[in-house]
């Protein structure tokens, strides 16, 4: 039986992902996060891998909550 999981949200210490966090808190969108772990070389968080995909930076969080909140104004 397939098992729902929360989409994670690989974060660091920057200003963008802070922002990232305070929106997909706001949406009330549930992520398991991830700091400090190493990433494939080229991938810079915020991140956000998904069901419905991976999303990167903060314009890519941002196209992910538009998706899962079907928002009819881009944030």
């Amino acid at each position: 039986m397939y098992e729902s999981r929360l989409p994670q949200f690989f974060t660091d210490d920057s200003s963008e992902s802070s922002m990232a966090r305070a929106l997909l808190e706001k949406y009330g969108i549930e992520v398991t996060e991830w700091r400090n772990d190493p990433l494939e070389p080229g991938m810079k968080p915020p991140i956000i891998h998904s069901g419905d995909g991976s999303f990167s930076g903060l314009d890519g969080i941002k196209s992910y909550i538009e998706l899962k909140c079907d928002l009819d104004d881009p944030l």
